[in-house]
């Protein structure tokens, strides 16, 4: 019995070890939790209030208006009507830009869709990540009601090598954001549509 000793010691000493090391990693993780929780909720706000105001760019609009020459600090480098991706079998036709800056660049396309276009073109995007080799994934959709307006928004990022984008849909409208580098897609995003967007109906002609 006596040389059970030590053996219990040992164990009971495991055991405070182990707890003390699961008392430090949730010190240490829960207000980063609680801090990432608290962005993703100030994030999700500033889309509803971006949803609420905008307003589609005109039926004719043209690569001009379509493209501002800067967003978000980053400068228009090109733009075409190439905007099939085949990473994610996306074939709808529309058009595409491409913006940099020292920080890195990050392309964007623009198309006509459907609901039920965008339904495939989301799921499609889904399952190409899905099926991808990498060692990290995250897909977060989000589908709300604003104004009497369904619009639908998919964020995403895997690798390696590392891919981020996101894509938003409203008023028969699809944007499709992404980068491979340090530019952070989703702020991009939304300062464009901010730029994009058409004007108030009250501020219009008669």
């Amino acid at each position: 019995m006596a040389g059970t000793r030590p053996a219990i010691k040992f164990v009971a000493l495991g055991c405070t070890v182990i707890l003390l090391l699961a008392v430090v990693w949730l010190l240490l993780a829960v207000p980063r939790v609680i801090d990432r929780t608290k962005r993703e909720v100030v994030k999700q706000k500033q889309w509803v209030a971006l949803t609420k105001s905008w307003r589609p760019p005109a039926e004719d609009v043209g690569p001009d208006k379509l493209f501002p020459e800067q967003v978000a600090g980053l400068e228009l480098t090109a733009h075409d009507d190439q905007a099939s991706v085949p990473e994610f079998r996306i074939e709808l036709p529309g058009r595409h830009a491409t913006y940099g800056s020292e920080q890195g660049t990050i392309e964007v396309f623009v198309y006509r869709a459907t609901e039920l276009e965008k339904e495939a073109l989301f799921q499609r995007v889904r399952d190409a990540i899905d099926e991808a080799d990498t060692t990290h994934r995250s897909i977060v959709p989000i589908n709300l009601r604003i104004n009497d307006r369904e619009t639908s928004r998919l964020t995403y990022s895997f690798g390696p090598p590392d891919r981020r984008g996101i894509l938003f849909w409203s008023a028969g409208w699809l944007f499709f954001a992404r980068t491979t580098n340090d530019v952070d897609a989703e702020a991009f995003l939304k300062s464009y549509l901010e730029a994009l967007s058409g004007p108030k109906e009250d501020d219009t002609e008669d």
